[in-house]
């Protein structure tokens, strides 16, 4: 589960700066993981089961300084809060033997994450930039609304071993952060005509577009190692089917009903295709036949396919003035991205970042 602390119409700014964090240097030891029964990841943040009740319980009360930002503590409950973070994030993407074996880059991403946020959350005290709470309940009900259906924030939070005081104040906080990195930005400027049409030059095999087919078929499907009796019914099947679509029976319709093909869930429908992504007899038929005709059966090794063109596009090269907007896009966004580079790592560049002995 992702929130995004930008608004909407705003561009997803901490995020991104967090990104960046990965370009310098430093980091801390983060907490051990383990895994319970379900295959979750869980962080054990140094309570163990040989200490006896009272010093667990001054163990877990207690956050440990594990480096001083410009003056500002950051303490292994923040780091615990940011790996969980983390892992939450990446959990469904990644199974969760891979990401107990991505303890050390985790632990990296998330400890750079902090001094980056550190830094940031610095400057906008330097700054002195706000937030309303307008703005911030708004932001919140976002966040809400991001949440699976019948989840609750407070269940979130609990998953996040965080509190909620604590929570509004992370997004109270990260708002300030986007209003600073907003401001920054703009400081990027648009594309010149100049720097659109060397992009465009340069980059001209991104602009040309090989032909394209969209079809739909049928899968008569064949088992491995079938004998030439069974694989004849099953082509003699195909044919039957391709002479029922002939005779004006919804292809749609027969598609859903007896295609071997997942794509019987579309109605046989394939989508867009070029050249190289279908097995070649597939593709020839695909590219040569008419469109709306109910051609000959082909065979491929997965069956036989009763095989309808829906439409063709031919090759052709988009133009300049076709592209300027997705090329007008793609260069501020990497101004943007430069300019806040440039900025965190000035930020951090010009830091005092000490680390205690404590990691």
């Amino acid at each position: 589960m992702k929130f995004n602390y930008a608004k909407s119409n705003t561009h997803r700014l901490l995020p991104f700066a967090m990104g960046l964090a990965i370009l310098t240097a430093g980091c801390g030891t983060s907490p051990e993981y383990s895994q319970n029964n379900n295959g979750d990841i869980l962080i054990q943040e140094g309570i163990t089961d040989e200490a006896g009740p009272a010093a667990q319980e001054q163990q877990a009360q207690e956050s440990r300084v594990i480096a001083i930002v410009d003056g500002k503590e950051v303490t292994q409950d923040d780091l615990a809060i940011e790996i969980n973070m983390l892992v939450n994030q990446l959990q469904g993407s990644i199974p969760a033997e891979n990401l107990a074996q991505m303890h050390d880059e985790i632990q990296h991403h998330a400890m750079e994450n902090l001094i980056v946020k550190t830094l940031l959350r610095n400057q906008v005290e330097r700054d002195g930039i706000t937030v309303d709470q307008e703005e911030l309940s708004e932001t919140i009900e976002q966040l809400k609304a991001t949440l699976p259906p019948g989840a609750t924030l407070d269940e979130y939070l609990d998953q996040m071993d965080m509190k909620r005081d604590e929570f509004i104040e992370d997004v109270s906080k990260d708002l300030q952060i986007n209003k600073l990195l907003e401001e920054k930005i703009s400081e990027a400027g648009e594309p010149t005509e100049d720097e659109i049409r060397d992009f465009y030059e340069q980059n001209m095999e991104h602009f040309e577009q090989p032909e394209t087919v969209s079809a739909r078929h049928i899968l008569i499907s064949i088992e491995e190692g079938a004998d030439d009796s069974a694989r004849e019914d099953k082509r003699t099947e195909a044919e039957e089917i391709r002479q029922l679509l002939i005779d004006g029976a919804d292809f749609t319709e027969m598609a859903a009903e007896v295609s071997d093909c997942p794509s019987a869930m579309q109605g046989g429908n394939l989508g867009n295709f070029t050249r190289g992504q279908m097995v070649p007899s597939f593709e020839e038929a695909a590219f040569s036949r008419p469109i709306g005709e109910i051609g000959p059966v082909v065979e491929t090794q997965f069956g036989y396919h009763v095989i309808q063109v829906e439409s063709r596009e031919p090759a052709q090269t988009i133009t300049l003035d076709e592209g300027r907007e997705r090329i007008t896009e793609a260069l501020l966004s990497e101004k943007q991205r430069t300019v806040l580079q440039n900025y965190i790592s000035s930020l951090r560049d010009s830091a005092d970042i000490q680390f205690t002995d404590n990691q």
